[in-house]
């Protein structure tokens, strides 16, 4: 079974410019963190995209990050 695929326009952010920064971040089994993670990744005053990949979790990560 493959992971789910969520689409976004590769090199740029919500206001259709290049990024200052990609934050990648690689999770398995985070849901307990996840969210506070993001947060904190999104409150940083930089323009910037993030990508998240979820190594196949079983503990309800990927399914919380379907619903964003």
């Amino acid at each position: 079974m493959s992971a789910p695929r969520m689409e976004a326009t590769a090199g740029t952010t919500a206001t259709g410019q290049r990024p200052t920064l990609t934050v990648a971040i690689c999770c398995y089994n985070e849901r307990a963190t996840i969210e506070t993670v993001l947060q904190g990744v999104q409150a940083l005053p930089i323009d910037k995209e993030i990508i998240i990949v979820d190594n196949c979790s079983t503990d309800g990560t990927r399914e919380w990050l379907q619903q964003l």
